[in-house]
């Protein structure tokens, strides 16, 4: 029963991470566009940051919580796709 709770809570910390990724994308972008070269410098260090932070927590759970926090990452990469590509 943990097992499955590791799981899921795996899953929906991939699922924080890919939003809270995908937002300081976004951030990127925009710096980018408003030539705002501190914030364009410091935004993928950022983005690192919440996926090392995200995974590294999965990763010391065991394999199958780090497949799940990947898979949440790639539910909210499909998600944002979609959205952005009409």
């Amino acid at each position: 029963m943990t097992e499955a709770l590791t799981i899921l809570w795996c899953l929906a910390l991939g699922v924080l991470a890919g939003l809270l990724y995908y937002a300081a994308l976004r951030w990127h972008v925009r710096a980018l566009l408003g030539y705002a070269f501190l914030t364009a410098l410091v935004a993928p260090f950022v983005r690192f940051a919440i996926l090392a932070a995200a995974l590294g927590l999965a990763v010391t759970q065991g394999a199958l919580p780090l497949i799940a926090c990947f898979i949440g990452l790639m539910i909210v990469r499909a998600i944002v796709l979609r959205r952005y590509r009409g």
